[in-house]
C-alpha cells in the first residue's frame, strides 16, 4: 500500500474501471450469459482510492483500475478467501453506492465468499448449464465427471487462482450423484437435481396433460373422463374395445321367437 489518491468528498474522478475479469464466478448471474463476454461494466466516479499493489502471487485482480492498480482483488490463503476493495462503500469515496452495479456486486461477493470450496455458482440442475469451482486438481490434470449408469462427461475447464473452474453445459441430463475426477483421483462429489418444474405435484388440466404426454411420447393422447358413478376400468375397456352388442341381439332374438310363437298359436292355415 502506497497511500491514497484523490480527496474525500471530492468532485474530481481520479481513476476508472479498466480490465474486468467477467469470467470469474463472482460475476455469474450479474450479466446475461449470452452477453457476459461483451458486457460493458458501469463506470462509477472514484474520488478517493487506496493505492494498493499486490506483491508476488498473493491473489487475483478481478477489477483493475485505469492506472493499473486493483479496485477489487481476491486473496486466498489455504481454504480461505478475502476480497479487498480499494474504495470504501461510502459516497465520500465514490458514487458506487448509488450505482446499479453496487447491490449485485455486494450480493455476489457475500455469496461467493460463503460458498463451499467445491461449488461456487448456480445449483446443478439436470439439463441446465452451470459452473463448478473445484479445488485439489493437480496441474495439467483433466477433469471428468462420472455419473450414474456409467455416464462420463469431459467438460470445459480453465485454471483460476487456487482452483479450477469447470463449465458444465446441458450435457448432464440424468439426475444423481456425479464424481468429479482429476485423472484417476476423485476430488469432489456433486449432486445433479431434478428440474423444479418436474417436482410440481399439482394436478394438471386434462387438455394440458394430454398435450404434454403427446409431446413426450410422440403419439396422439386423448383425455378420458369417467362419471362419478362409473367404474374407470370399465370406461377404459369400453373405449379400447368398443361397446358389446351380443346382449342386444340376444334380446331381439328372444322377442322375435316370442312373436313367432304367438302368431303360430293364433293362426292356422286353411285346409282344402
Amino acid at each position: 500500500m502506497r497511500g491514497f489518491s484523490g480527496a474525500l468528498s471530492g468532485e474530481q474522478t481520479v481513476a476508472s474501471f479498466g480490465r474486468v475479469d467477467l469470467q470469474h464466478p463472482l460475476f455469474e448471474g450479474v450479466f446475461q450469459e449470452r452477453r457476459r463476454e461483451e458486457a460493458s461494466v458501469e463506470q462509477p466516479d472514484l474520488y478517493y482510492v487506496m493505492n494498493f499493489r499486490p506483491s508476488g502471487q498473493a491473489g487475483q485482480t478481478l477489477i483493475e483500475l485505469s492506472n493499473g492498480r486493483p479496485f477489487l482483488h481476491e486473496v486466498r490463503h489455504g481454504s480461505g478467501r478475502l476480497l479487498l476493495s480499494a474504495v470504501a462503500p461510502t459516497q465520500a469515496w465514490s458514487d458506487l453506492p448509488v450505482r446499479g452495479l453496487f447491490v449485485p456486486l455486494l450480493y455476489r461477493s457475500v455469496y461467493y465468499l460463503s460458498a463451499t470450496t467445491s461449488v461456487a455458482g448456480e445449483q446443478l440442475v439436470a439439463g441446465r448449464p452451470a459452473e463448478l469451482r473445484v479445488t485439489g486438481v493437480p496441474p495439467e490434470a483433466s477433469v471428468r465427471l462420472h455419473g450414474p449408469d456409467g455416464i462420463e462427461v469431459a467438460p470445459e475447464q480453465r485454471t483460476l487462482f487456487g482452483a479450477t473452474l469447470v463449465q458444465v453445459g446441458g450435457t448432464l441430463t440424468t439426475p444423481g450423484l456425479y464424481d468429479v475426477q482429476a485423472g484417476s483421483t476423485r476430488v469432489r462429489r456433486v449432486a445433479v437435481n431434478v428440474p423444479p418444474a418436474e417436482s410440481n405435484l399439482q394436478a394438471a388440466a386434462p387438455a394440458e396433460a394430454s398435450e404434454r404426454l403427446g409431446t413426450a411420447t410422440g403419439a396422439p393422447v386423448r383425455a378420458v373422463a369417467a362419471a362419478e358413478t362409473e367404474d374407470l376400468k370399465e370406461t377404459l375397456r369400453t373405449r379400447r374395445a368398443g361397446t358389446e352388442l351380443w346382449n342386444v341381439f340376444l334380446l331381439l332374438a328372444l322377442v322375435f321367437l316370442a312373436a313367432e310363437m304367438l302368431v303360430a298359436s293364433q293362426w292356422a292355415p286353411e285346409t282344402t
